[in-house]
């Protein structure tokens, strides 16, 4: 458990609320944390501005702008405050990088230590050779890396030659565990919640309904337009955006979360729909393969529709299905909630501040230019 008497203070450059989304529920989480208020902890929110809050797809250069200013300079105010952290949840689009790239630049004339905090998928960042050189320069000038899951933890060192550290998503069990999850007899209701796109699955999912009859979809999230207009079988429905508290009772009226994503970091409907008790069938993206192992649920190739209906009938057994319940529930409790996560965030950054990075990095550099022979 993390200890420390002196008090840290830290700098988190992130986005809150609206619009809601996966790096703003892990903000409001880390600032309403123990932890969080044991400390000193400022915050300067990155969120997106203007028509976007209500249509990301819709990109307006002069807002972006205006929102990259406005970080800018409240970053640039805040850092008169001496933290001993400054903390990036870093974008995951080029533009994006760019803006936190001349962000972090600017921290790292301070005395405090920078964390880049990688949110999404690394390899799915870096689009083209602009993208990967901002990359790079972002691993290279922060003093520790954070990252979702294995496949950017080798991503990240095989382009940057730095290590980095896997710190996972976490959640609130204080609504969830009140929650029974009932184990029926056979599958009735599976769910899925997310962005309802093309690049979730969704349409994957329509194929599946039709193949299903029998078996009600439940597509939670707000649709892209390519969705809303394409026909769905009388056995799926879109419920459009709901509270969060819908969501959950939603969860825990389904029999499985179906998440046939193709892409992901690690994605919080997964933690939540194991914090329920649901099992999973979805996609080896992400953090997914890790979140789930072999006993949580099934993976399916990306677009494999046939391996998804075969994932279902499989998991028709009522028996696999309690297994997999108790054991994803299970897996939240010890790994994933706020206080198991918080504690090793802050104890990194207790690490940072006390282990100078130049040390490090030094001691790096004498092993991997010494030979066999200690050459």
């Amino acid at each position: 458990m993390f200890k420390n008497d002196e008090k840290l203070k830290v700098l988190l450059i992130s986005p809150l609320p609206p619009p809601a989304g996966g790096i703003a529920t892990w903000t409001k989480l880390f600032i309403n944390s123990e932890l969080a208020k044991e400390n000193k902890v400022d915050i300067v929110n990155s969120a997106i501005q203007g028509e976007r809050v209500n249509n990301l797809e819709k990109k307006n250069l002069l807002e972006e702008i205006k929102r990259v200013t406005s970080i800018y300079k409240s970053m640039k105010s805040e850092l008169k405050n001496n933290y001993d952290i400054v903390h990036f949840n870093s974008a995951c689009s080029t533009l994006g990088m760019i803006r936190d790239y001349i962000c972090i630049k600017k921290a790292k004339k301070t005395k405090a230590k920078v964390v880049v905090h990688f949110h999404c998928d690394t390899s799915f960042m870096v689009k083209g050779k602009l993208s990967k050189l901002i990359f790079r320069g972002i691993c290279k000038s922060a003093d520790q890396l954070f990252c979702l899951n294995q496949a950017s933890e080798e991503y990240i060192k095989n382009i940057s030659n730095k290590n980095s550290i896997k710190i996972p998503n976490f959640i609130d069990l204080e609504n969830i565990y009140n929650n029974h999850l009932n184990i029926s007899n056979k599958i009735k209701n599976i769910i899925f919640v997310g962005h309802v796109t093309k690049n979730k699955g969704c349409f994957e999912i329509i194929s599946i309904a039709e193949k299903l009859p029998n078996i009600n979809f439940k597509v939670i999230g707000k649709a892209s337009g390519e969705f809303t207009f394409i026909n769905k079988p009388r056995n799926l429905q879109h419920y459009g955006e709901v509270s969060k508290e819908e969501v959950l009772n939603q969860l825990t009226s389904s029999d499985l979360l179906l998440f046939p994503t193709f892409t992901e970091g690690f994605p919080n409907v997964v933690l939540e729909a194991m914090a329920c008790g649901l099992p999973i069938i979805s996609t080896p993206v992400g953090a997914i393969p890790e979140m789930i192992e072999a006993k949580g649920g099934i993976l399916v190739d990306v677009a494999d529709i046939n391996g998804n209906i075969k994932a279902i009938n499989t998991l028709q057994d009522k028996e696999k299905r309690l297994c997999m319940s108790l054991w994803n529930r299970e897996k939240v409790r010890d790994n994933y909630t706020t206080n198991v996560v918080m504690e090793k965030i802050f104890q990194e950054y207790f690490n940072l501040i006390n282990n100078p990075v130049a040390e490090y990095f030094e001691e790096q550099s004498i092993t991997l230019y010494t030979n066999n022979d200690g050459v």
